[in-house]
């Protein structure tokens, strides 16, 4: 949830630095056990709605599958984010789009698709940096958490061989 979430506040930031208006977890969208997309960006009557998920691939549901094709978790879990949120978004008018990466470092086709997306809103000249400093924010970021998870691990491993 920390990563999720230090991910999505730097899109936020990187996307209003670029003169996008958006929202946080927008309530408009909660469905009846509260679950909303991440990230509204409010692009007038059509505004587009996100929800980025980082999916481990080796998790057991994933494990045959991943060995064969890059990005199949990253595409089971943008699967799953349209089934959760587009219905609720769509009956408002606006548009859904899931960004799934992995934990090390495939993005789901949808999430630059959208990126482009978003960037057709910007003037030309700035739209291939908005998606760069998007891709690299959430890159750099996703790299950091996982260096985070060894670094605890291996501080884990360490105490236990100590106390042994």
């Amino acid at each position: 949830v920390h990563r999720h979430n230090e991910i999505l506040s730097a899109i936020a930031s990187v996307s209003r630095s670029y003169g996008f208006t958006l929202l946080m977890e927008p309530q408009c969208f909660a469905d009846e056990d509260n679950r909303r997309p991440d990230i509204l960006f409010c692009l007038g009557p059509r505004s587009i709605a996100v929800d980025l998920t980082v999916v481990d691939p080796p998790c057991a549901d994933n494990v045959r599958p991943c060995a064969a094709t890059t990005g199949f978790a990253a595409a089971n879990a943008s699967r799953d984010k349209v089934t959760k949120h587009a219905a609720n978004v769509e009956a408002l008018g606006h548009t859904f789009h899931p960004w799934a990466c992995e934990a090390f470092g495939h993005l789901d086709e949808g999430f630059v698709s959208s990126l482009r997306h978003l960037a057709r809103e910007l003037p030309k000249f700035s739209r291939g940096q908005f998606v760069r400093d998007v891709v690299g924010v959430t890159s750099s970021l996703v790299q950091s958490g996982n260096a985070g998870i060894v670094n605890a691990w291996r501080c884990r491993t360490q105490r236990h061989t100590l106390l042994h």
